[in-house]
């Protein structure tokens, strides 16, 4: 496992997110904020998503089901079947998103915006709360 993979490196990066992704919602609200602006934060929260997801993926090559307690195991797949369900659907939304997109149908893109962002902060919140718990106490996570 990667040394600088701990628990409080992943919740950082989770804080990290959902702060973008607030503000991103934020400047939605703003009639006046221009279109490059939001692209721009679309793509700062897209990079800074992909890097935790790469660090998400070493923390899970490194964790075998049978080091997660029985209790939580149908709870870790479930939220891993989630995740799944979210990444796809927010690489879809990435995809279909460049600027040119968002200034011909800016009404569109606030309300798919605001439905991804606010799955994604659910996700983030719901991993640090329980899914990284579940890591720590399995022995596949440090906690610093």
């Amino acid at each position: 496992m990667d040394t600088n993979l701990t628990f409080n490196f992943l919740v950082a990066e989770h804080l990290a997110i959902e702060s973008e992704a607030i503000s991103m919602c934020d400047s939605l609200e703003g009639k006046t904020t221009l279109n490059q602006t939001l692209f721009t934060g679309l793509n700062n929260l897209g990079n800074l998503v992909k890097a935790h997801l790469h660090n998400e993926e070493v923390l899970l090559a490194g964790l075998s089901q049978a080091q997660i307690d029985d209790s939580r195991l149908q709870l870790w797949i479930a939220a891993a079947n989630d995740f799944d369900r979210l990444r796809s659907d927010w690489l879809s939304f990435l995809a279909e998103w460049d600027l040119d997109t968002i200034e011909r149908r800016r009404g569109e893109f606030a309300v798919s915006a605001r439905s991804i962002l606010g799955r994604l902060t659910e996700r983030v919140r719901f991993e640090s709360e329980t899914f990284y718990v579940v890591a720590v106490q399995s022995g596949a996570l440090r906690q610093q």
